[in-house]
């Protein structure tokens, strides 16, 4: 049986090896669209961060979409979707830090929670309803679920304990999202 210490080791390792790749999941963009997004990211203030969600991504499928839109011809389409997409229509599904809805246009409201579409797969929820959830790379996210009382619920998959440890989901939950329900998968018998 493996040690606390031989377990956090073995996190750390996988968190490693995929915090060195976490920059390939940001959204390309022009130098001009970057400009405007650093503008808009400015108003985000600390909820601006893109080391665990693809922020760009974000900003360029609802963001910069809406702004063309109030400068496009009637008619004129600028439906412009990252290509990590594969051109798929954007989750706005609520979920639990508060209600998304419909695009956030301006600065989202304090305690707004981004979809988890753009969820990078070192997010602590990252889940499978983020672009970047593949099972081919093996980044496998976990699975929200709302029951009729309207509680949600975090089904982590292997691939988000591997990354932030039981230990690691736990207090991300406490702290961070108290009122949604952590259900951990069951470990295999060894």
């Amino acid at each position: 049986m493996a040690t606390a210490e031989d377990q956090a080791a073995e996190t750390q390792t996988f968190k490693e090896a995929f915090k060195s790749v976490t920059n390939d999941y940001d959204t390309p963009l022009s130098a001009e669209q970057e400009t405007k997004f650093k503008e808009w990211q400015e108003k985000l203030g600390g909820r601006g961060t893109t080391d665990s969600y693809d922020l760009k991504g974000y900003w360029l499928d609802n963001i910069a979409n809406k702004l063309d839109e109030s400068t496009s011809k009637p008619g004129e389409s600028t439906a412009k979707l990252s290509e990590n997409t594969g051109g798929a229509p954007q989750s706005t599904q609520v979920m639990p830090q508060g209600e998304v809805g419909a695009p956030v246009e301006q600065t989202p409201e304090e305690g707004a929670h981004f979809p988890d579409t753009y969820k990078k797969p070192n997010h602590t929820s990252f889940s499978d309803e983020s672009v970047y959830h593949n099972p081919e790379t093996g980044a496998v996210g976990g699975k929200w679920e709302k029951d009729i009382d309207g509680t949600w619920h975090f089904h982590a998959s292997q691939f988000n304990v591997d990354m932030h440890g039981e230990k690691g989901l736990t207090d991300h939950f406490r702290n961070n999202e108290p009122d949604s329900v952590l259900h951990l998968p069951e470990r295999a018998a060894k």
